[in-house]
């Protein structure tokens, strides 16, 4: 009966013990590294669902305002003096050229309501401005380590005006472009930027993502109702 190992089989086993004790770091860094992807595709889908929430908010402050009441069924064209002249209204009226003249369907305010000069947070939250903000977490969880995020994320929102200008009057617009140029009157669009910065080793935060929306002074539609 053999009772002990020879030399070989024991040089043998040595060998796949540390074979096996020497991948063991590299399986660690693998699944770190996946982690850490994992973590920037969360990151990326918590940009892109910020930016879809930050639609879903009227264009301007005054977009709903009429009159006394400070308040419409719906957002509405505002007049914007600095504008592309061919996106003003029709004198006279509450349409610009290419609405649709029905009750229902997008039209300016029954009387001239400017855009905001100045674009900045503000604590009602009812413009698509109100959200921007430095340095703010991304996640609702700031914890760093097992019981939490492995990296810090901050995001970075800004909402700028940028050109509109381009010959509407042609019945194939071709020269209008989406600038990131940033314009300091008010236009007819606006640019969200959200930039997502990770956390680096020495404290200091390096730009991840970066995404870009954009929206139009175009007003909503109004629903049909019956009235009791």
């Amino acid at each position: 009966m053999k009772k002990a190992f020879t030399l070989i089989e024991l040089i043998f086993a040595i060998v796949v013990i540390s074979i096996a004790f020497m991948a063991i770091p590299s399986m660690n860094r693998v699944s770190s590294q996946n982690v850490e992807s994992s973590l920037i595709s969360e990151a990326l889908v918590a940009s892109v669902a910020k930016i879809d929430q930050i639609l879903t908010f009227n264009w301007d402050e005054n977009s709903s305002y009429e009159g006394a009441e400070n308040t419409t069924s719906y957002s509405k064209v505002l007049d914007i003096s600095s504008a592309d002249s061919e996106l003003e209204r029709v004198a006279g009226s509450n349409y610009r050229v290419g609405h649709i003249s029905s009750m229902l369907h997008r039209k300016f305010h029954s009387s001239e309501v400017n855009s905001t000069q100045t674009l900045g947070a503000e604590s009602d939250f009812d413009d698509i401005d109100d959200f921007i903000v430095s340095n703010q977490n991304l996640f609702a969880s700031d914890v760093v380590g097992a019981d939490g995020y492995k990296q810090h994320y901050l995001i970075d929102i800004d909402v700028s005006y940028i050109s509109d200008a381009a010959t509407y009057s042609d019945q194939i617009i071709n020269d209008f472009s989406f600038s990131d140029t940033t314009q300091v009157n008010p236009t007819n669009m606006k640019m969200i930027t959200i930039t997502t910065k990770k956390e680096q080793a020495d404290g200091s935060y390096s730009d991840e993502i970066k995404l870009r929306a954009y929206s139009s002074n175009i007003g909503e539609i109004d629903y049909y109702k019956r009235r009791y």
